[in-house]
């Protein structure tokens, strides 16, 4: 990770916390799976903001974030906050 932009460590250290937060192991981030991720990385993230995030990177509505398929659009999402 030496020598990488502090918006690549950004996004790397986002991408592994949520996926690791996946307690399940079904691939998809629940609501609460997501509060429990930001509460790692601390930051006083809202209940409000987490839901924020949540709706943006819930592309397909179904409840969920798909690690495969949304969870970039989270990562992006927070790494502008």
């Amino acid at each position: 990770m030496k020598g990488l932009s502090p918006d690549v460590l950004i996004k790397e250290k986002l991408r592994s916390t949520f996926k690791k937060h996946d307690k399940n192991g079904d691939g998809k981030l629940s609501f609460e799976e997501l509060q429990a991720a930001f509460r790692e990385l601390g930051g006083g993230i809202s209940w409000c903001q987490t839901e924020q995030g949540f709706r943006h990177a819930d592309k397909n509505d179904n409840g969920y974030i798909d690690i495969e398929e949304e969870l970039e659009a989270l990562v992006d999402y927070n790494a502008n906050k």
